[in-house]
């Protein structure tokens, strides 16, 4: 019976893994997790991440070998490499895959899975539940502390993401009236935006924030800055202001920057704040659903404060805000957000 060799990523977002249902194939409408054939001089990690690449247009890194499946099927035999992977840039689209679902250790079997993955599903639950208790041990050591402005002002906040959609401005007006839609849209190709291409803009303690005030998540080992926000009052209308938002990427899916917005909130709630104000672009959709996610309502736009193309770049000023006095104060106020990824 002839072997096939594959590759498959058990790709982990916090406490979730992603799986994806087979669109083509006498195995349709089965789920499965994504990767594929092992090409001639290619190694399996290196397959494997070629193969997310194509399949789902992100890069992943890998973070260990899980397990081989080795599984008959009535044509062949399949010898299948798993590993346990995360994504480390852009998002998961679906480019040959009919759905796609994050599943908890508790929704594994909610689906209907191919034979051969089904196999992984037990080293997957041992995979995730020592995830979880190391998560459990690191978040108690992810402290968010004070960073002073004496020793952290000029300190690179390094924003990048890449994206695949983004808010089109459709704008209308007449002599009565002036109507705006933002409607979603998908790019023809992924877009990565980096600190580097607008010659590093985010630092911390700007002198134009002249209150302003950070807090941030060190590595204990190295003291790395891994998570960060800044504050500043805008005094004269009574609001707080976010200036800066970042987490590294690999404590993304962990809860970071939900506390993060909560640190703010529960800022602007003890200064008698009306509202917690933030910025971000059109197109960086990931960042909107976190900022929705946590209480955050659309509250204005700039169509050029980056520049006087910034229509057509697909890259608006969002503004957000968070209300303080509409009966949303104490715990309510506190997001909590499941899916996280964003930030």
């Amino acid at each position: 019976m002839k072997t096939i060799q594959v590759v498959a990523a058990v790709i982990r977002g916090g406490d979730r893994i992603f799986a994806t249902q087979r669109g083509y194939g006498d195995w349709k409408d089965y789920w499965e997790f994504p990767g594929g054939k092992i090409e001639p001089g290619e190694g399996p990690e290196e397959a494997l991440v070629r193969e997310i690449r194509e399949e789902l247009g992100a890069e992943i890194a890998v973070d260990s070998y899980l397990t081989t499946v080795e599984y008959d099927y009535p044509a062949f035999h399949l010898s299948m490499r798993c590993y346990l992977a995360h994504v480390t840039d852009g998002e998961l689209t679906l480019k040959e895959h009919e759905a796609a679902r994050w599943l908890s250790k508790d929704e594994l079997e909610t689906v209907a899975w191919l034979p051969a993955d089904r196999a992984i599903l037990h080293p997957i639950r041992t995979a995730l539940h020592e995830n979880n208790m190391d998560k459990e041990g690191e978040s108690m050591k992810l402290e968010i502390i004070p960073l002073p402005r004496e020793k952290w002002k000029g300190t690179v906040v390094p924003i990048r993401y890449t994206t695949d959609a983004y808010f089109d401005l459709e704008l209308t007006e007449t002599d009565d009236a002036f109507q705006a839609r933002m409607v979603k849209k998908q790019f023809d190709a992924p877009v990565t935006h980096t600190p580097e291409e607008y010659d590093f803009p985010d630092r911390l303690y700007q002198d134009y924030w002249e209150k302003a005030e950070a807090w941030g998540i060190l590595s204990e080992e190295t003291g790395e800055l891994l998570a960060c926000i800044e504050l500043c009052p805008e005094e004269w209308s009574n609001r707080l202001m976010i200036t800066e938002l970042w987490v590294a990427d690999r404590f993304h899916r962990r809860g970071i920057g939900t506390r993060l917005i909560n640190l703010a909130k529960e800022r602007a709630k003890e200064q008698g704040r009306r509202a917690v104000i933030l910025e971000t672009q059109s197109c960086n959709v990931r960042a909107v659903a976190f900022y929705r996610s946590q209480g955050f309502e659309l509250i204005g736009f700039d169509s050029c404060c980056y520049s006087n193309r910034d229509i057509a770049r697909r890259e608006i000023r969002f503004n957000f805000g968070f209300f303080l006095n509409r009966g949303e104060t104490g715990i309510s106020v506190l997001g909590s957000d499941p899916d996280e990824n964003s930030v």
